[in-house]
């Protein structure tokens, strides 16, 4: 399991990997199948820019429960599967979270 133990400053994410910002946590192939626990702590700025990629956000490919976080301010770009807290998700568990901010993709599965 993992836990967040305070508020989060992701702003720099936009400096990050040559402009594309913050890698997603888990992909198709190795996807996040753990436990996290935001404790009600907050992530802000979180910042990712990847037009042609899929599965795009914090969490990229879940299987897994997240729970109790709230994503302010993000700035989130992909191609197909792409949400602020999760990309993709496959049996998995979301609950009491929330987001704001910008979310784009061009394609729909």
């Amino acid at each position: 399991m993992f836990i967040q133990t305070a508020d989060i400053d992701a702003t720099d994410t936009q400096n990050w990997n040559g402009g594309e910002g913050f890698i997603p946590i888990g992909n198709s192939i190795t996807n996040f199948s753990g436990s996290y626990n935001g404790q009600a702590h907050s992530i802000n700025g979180l910042f990712i820019n990847r037009p042609s990629a899929n599965d795009q956000g914090i969490f990229g490919y879940l299987t897994g429960t997240v729970e109790n976080v709230n994503l302010t301010n993000v700035n989130i770009t992909g191609f197909d599967g792409v949400g602020a807290l999760v990309g993709f998700s496959y049996v998995t568990t979301v609950s009491n979270c929330s987001s704001s901010g910008y979310v784009s993709g061009t394609e729909n599965r």
